[in-house]
Formats: C-alpha cells, structure tokens, sequence
C-alpha cells in the first residue's frame, strides 16, 4: 500500500525530472516550498527565516549530488510548477540579481510563466554581499583573535575596518565595470576573474585581450558602464571569493602578522546578520508568507 501511494505522489510531480528535488518536494508535505540556487543559500535562508521552518522549506536545486545549481535553474522549476500545477500556489523562486539592470530585473519578475512568484534580490549582487556591512563585520571580529605566539586582538580601529572594506567595494565596483563591458561586446565570454588587481588600467588591459573590438570602442563603454556603476561594487559585482580573500589579507597586513585564524563561516555570518536583517529580507518573508498565502 505505501508503494502505491509513492506512485500517485511521485506522478503528481512527474515534471520534476530531478529525483533529488522531487524527493524534497514530497518530503516538504503541505508546507511552501522556494527553490533556491545553491546549497550555501539554502543553510542562510534556514538560519534567518528559521522561525517560519514549520510552513516553509528552502529547496537546494543543484543537481548531480548538489555540485551545481544557478537562477537558471530556480526558474526552470518555478516554470514547470506554474505551468504544471496552476492552482498550486505554494511554490516559489529565490534568486540573486548577478549582472542585471533593474530594468531587466523588474521586467523579469513580472513575467506571466512566474506567476507573480519570483522573487529577485535587487540591492545587492549575490546574497553573500549582504555580509559586507559594517556592523556585521565588526561583530564576526569581536571576540576573535589571531594566534601568533600568543594571544593578539583582532582589529579594533572602527576607521581602519571601514577604510579596508570600503576600498574592496570600490574595487568590487571596477570589477562590475569590466564584466558590464565584456558582456556589452561577446555575452559568451568569461567576465574578469574575481581576484584580479584594482588598478583601472590593468582591468582595461584585461578586457582588450579579450575582446575583438578597438581599443577606443572598449574604452568608450567602459566609462558609460562606471557610470551606471557608480562606485556600487555590492550590487554589480559577486563578492563571493573576491571579499573573503581580499578582507583577510588586508586585516594580515593591518595586524602585521602572517597567522590569522577568522571564523568567516557563512552560517555565522548569517546569524549576525538576522539580528540586522536588511529591508529585502524582510520583503521576502512577506512576500512568501503574507502576500501569497
């Protein structure tokens, strides 16, 4: 008898071609369910929205044993949940911005194939980015401690931190720049990697090797794109390798040490920032929880 029952759950979802997802799907009951990108996104959604666990599951899309995901695929489920369960409306989708406007953004969302449930983050690129404040940052070092022949406090000097993690935005900012270009000329090529150098010349140099377009036509849409821009590294430019890196070595360099031991874990990370949570948390709790139920 239960097979049987597997059976008729397992064809109501005969769309879901992914056996791990659809596996999700079934164990998550009754309960909303929002696709999310990734693994990591889903340990931070569980953390801040923990409160909601009981009517809400985050489901991880990544496939071949949760090694890939991406917001191509949140919305490719969302789709087929939509188009196959119409009156279903317990499903939703959960992405990042990535490299989109907010024309694109807002036109996108609002696509009929999503059915009003999609949600975009817009203030940010990614949503580790949401990490690069100050007040959270100045939470993850307190406490903390470098261990370099005995017991050394981490930076103390509000300034000093400030002024680290406003040049790595500034230089998040060039990297967008660079990426907007890229993908002005040839959308099938890689953007700049993530830990390239800030200085403006060196990116430019990057993207003319790359490009097949004259010098003075990069260089033209270069300065348009770092006008959109506008010095927002945190909302064109993914944070998540370049920040992590970037912050560490120059807190070594402000300690004037080479060991350094920082608990940077985005579980911790999301734990402090829930008790700061940002106005688009907060928009999405309700837009799940409240406008949709």
């Amino acid at each position: 008898m239960n097979s049987g029952f597997q059976t008729i759950s397992d064809a109501k979802y005969h769309f879901i071609s992914d056996v791990d997802v659809r596996d999700d799907i079934l164990d998550a009951g009754t309960k909303k369910i929002a696709f999310v990108e990734g693994y990591d996104d889903k340990v931070i959604f569980d953390i801040i929205y923990e409160e909601n666990l009981a009517s809400l599951v985050f489901i991880d899309i990544s496939i071949q044993n949760r090694r890939t995901g991406g917001c191509g695929k949140v919305k490719s489920f969302l789709k087929q949940c939509v188009e196959n369960l119409p009156a279903d409306k317990r499903f939703f989708g959960i992405v990042d911005r990535d490299l989109n406007t907010d024309e694109e953004i807002e036109a996108e969302k609002n696509l009929p194939c999503y059915d009003n449930r999609l949600f975009i983050f817009t203030e940010r690129y990614t949503l580790e980015n949401y990490f690069i404040d100050i007040d959270v940052l100045t939470e993850l070092l307190t406490g903390q401690s470098i261990n370099h022949k005995g017991l050394i406090p981490l930076i103390q000097d509000a300034e000093k931190l400030t002024e680290i993690v406003n040049e790595i935005i500034l230089c998040l900012a060039s990297i967008a720049v660079a990426n907007f270009t890229i993908h002005h000329f040839d959308s099938t090529r890689s953007f700049v990697e993530r830990t390239i150098g800030c200085v403006e010349d060196t990116i430019k140099q990057r993207i003319f090797q790359n490009i097949n377009h004259s010098e003075e036509q990069i260089s033209q849409t270069f300065v348009c794109y770092k006008n959109l821009v506008r010095g927002n590294g945190l909302k064109f430019a993914s944070a998540k390798d370049y920040f992590a890196t970037q912050f560490n070595r120059r807190l070594k360099e402000s300690c004037k040490v080479d060991n350094i031991q920082i608990n940077n874990h985005k579980s911790e990370l999301a734990r402090i920032l829930k008790k700061r949570l940002p106005a688009e948390f907060k928009q999405l709790h309700e837009f799940i929880m409240v406008n949709n139920s």
